[in-house]
């Protein structure tokens, strides 16, 4: 929901030899079973995971980083400390989601329902008092089709606006570490945070990785080839790329 980076286990922060992670929600309080390297406490009961295994010599290493993966792991907490399940998990009646309401009116009801997962942090204490004024209070159902045409046609500006400033953050010359990082690092500077989700949603912190742009190219840059030259002696001090 909030779009942070909770943590980086792995290679950098943990070395190569492998752990085990608790993902909790943030009400979770329970004991930590052996065998977890630590906690990672979300802002939200719905955490995210992308996992990734580097090929360092190329297609030679296809078959080592095929060991490694199939040897990754997504269990419950239950399953991993061999006890009990004490309660079933709650049945939830997710929406349906459509492709495009991103981009509509239609936003707003998902993320009404979504917020009852997600508990106040007082840090967005404004932005919550803006959402109130819109209609979107936590445990409401929020419902296009309840808004008069003047309301819902001052939405859809709103949003065309919002559309058109992250077009201009994506195409202007910007520092990706402004948008991908931790909450005590970016805060509540919401604009910068809507931006990584624009720009490159997943993105890392700068201790884990670096994006390299192009904001001059207005076409597919994914369908064009560039060149990053180091001059000799001014290597990057990174262990790989």
């Amino acid at each position: 929901m909030s779009g942070y980076v909770l943590d980086n286990p792995g290679s950098v922060n943990d070395g190569n030899e492998g752990h085990s992670y608790l993902l909790a929600s943030p009400s979770w309080d329970g004991d930590v079973p052996d065998g977890i390297e630590r906690v990672i406490q979300g802002e939200s009961s719905i955490l995210g995971t992308l996992t990734r295994t580097q090929v360092i010599n190329g297609p030679d290493d296809m078959a080592r980083v095929q060991d490694i993966q199939k040897s990754h792991a997504l269990q419950q907490l239950s399953a991993f400390a061999g006890a009990a399940v004490l309660t079933d998990a709650e049945t939830i009646d997710w929406p349906e989601w459509t492709d495009g309401d991103e981009l509509s009116e239609n936003f707003f009801e998902y993320m009404s329902f979504l917020l009852p997962f997600t508990p106040d942090n007082p840090d967005d204490a404004e932005m919550y008092e803006k959402l109130a004024k819109m209609g979107i209070v936590r445990g409401q159902r929020w419902d296009a089709a309840s808004l008069d045409s003047a309301s819902l046609a001052a939405k859809n500006a709103s949003i065309a606006n919002a559309q058109n400033h992250m077009k201009e953050i994506s195409e202007a010359l910007f520092d990706p570490a402004f948008f991908c990082d931790t909450r005590e690092k970016i805060g509540t500077d919401h604009i910068n945070r809507a931006g990584g989700g624009y720009v490159g949603i997943f993105g890392d912190t700068t201790d884990q990785s670096v994006y390299l742009t192009e904001v001059n190219d207005q076409t597919d840059a994914s369908k064009n080839d560039y060149t990053v030259t180091f001059e000799a002696g001014n290597m990057p001090p990174v262990k790989y790329f």
